[in-house]
């Protein structure tokens, strides 16, 4: 299924905190996109971004590197096809992702691990009990990183501590374009491994 084109907007994924600039598709030929941004950016040959298609409730997304500038042109290579970006699945993903958790405006911090993560939220296993069921996590994922709002739902005790089941809470384009992507890359090696 192909998006529509009239509603485009790219995310740098690797600025931080990530980006995002309107843009239109002047042209392309295989897996070689190019976009015309009307923003002066600085960008770096490789980075990755986000390109976002369609009205909301209808987008679809697609995973591109940088390639090179031309002006107010820039070629980008595709790394994936377009996938759906507003689509409700909360299948739930296994991960060991690098975590670490805080409470807004408390002293309280620690490390952990996301477990599993899906559309709608994460598993998180940390070795200390949080003061707090609203809590900000920064995730390590697949070469990506994002800051992210949970609350906390329930909990499951393990030999490490405890595994923290939470929703995501307010979420941004930007978030959520981070969490779509890594369910995009876990879904590859899923795919991958079944093959």
């Amino acid at each position: 299924m192909e998006p529509d084109l009239s509603q485009l907007v790219v995310m740098r994924m690797d600025a931080d905190p990530p980006t995002q600039h309107s843009t239109e598709v002047a042209g392309g030929h295989g897996e070689l996109m190019v976009l015309r941004i009307d923003d002066r950016l600085a960008w770096a040959r490789g980075e990755n971004v986000l390109i976002i298609a369609g009205e909301p409730g209808k987008r679809m997304f697609l995973q591109a590197a940088y390639v090179a500038p031309s002006g107010k042109f820039h070629l980008l290579r595709k790394s994936r096809t377009w996938r759906p970006f507003d689509a409700r699945r909360d299948e739930r993903y296994a991960t060991h992702f690098q975590a670490r958790a805080r409470v807004e405006g408390a002293a309280w911090r620690a490390a952990g691990t996301v477990v599993d993560i899906s559309a709608g939220g994460v598993a998180i296993e940390l070795a200390a009990e949080p003061p707090s069921s609203h809590l900000t996590v920064d995730i390590l994922a697949g070469g990506y990183r994002a800051e992210l709002e949970i609350e906390v739902l329930s909990r499951s005790d393990t030999a490490a501590g405890a595994v923290l089941h939470c929703r995501f809470e307010a979420m941004t384009p930007a978030r959520t374009a981070f969490v779509r992507s890594v369910i995009a890359d876990l879904e590859d090696q899923a795919t991958a491994n079944a093959a």
